[in-house]
């Protein structure tokens, strides 16, 4: 779901910068200029909001590990077991 919502804010951002931005040749009011730069600061920081929440929510994510007898288990990253043995990746 935060994927998504980054994807959108990436999304939303890169439209709101294509309208800022002016053809050569081109002219608008300074009225209007000033609506689409603040709508397209609205969609950065909508766009750094949404990424640092992810941020967030993957630093709360911690590794989980269990022992079972004389084995143990680390169950988060890339570890494949091969003969008894972790091997990180």
């Amino acid at each position: 779901m935060l994927i998504r919502r980054i994807s959108l804010d990436y999304l939303a951002t890169l439209q709101a910068e294509q309208q800022r931005a002016l053809a050569p040749g081109e002219s608008r009011s300074l009225e209007l200029s000033r609506f689409y730069d603040q709508q397209a600061d609205r969609a950065h920081r909508r766009f750094l909001a949404s990424v640092e929440s992810l941020a967030r929510v993957r630093k709360l994510i911690t590794p989980i590990q269990i022992n079972i007898a004389e084995q143990q288990v680390n169950v988060a990253g890339n570890v494949k077991v091969k003969g008894g043995r972790a091997n990180p990746q």
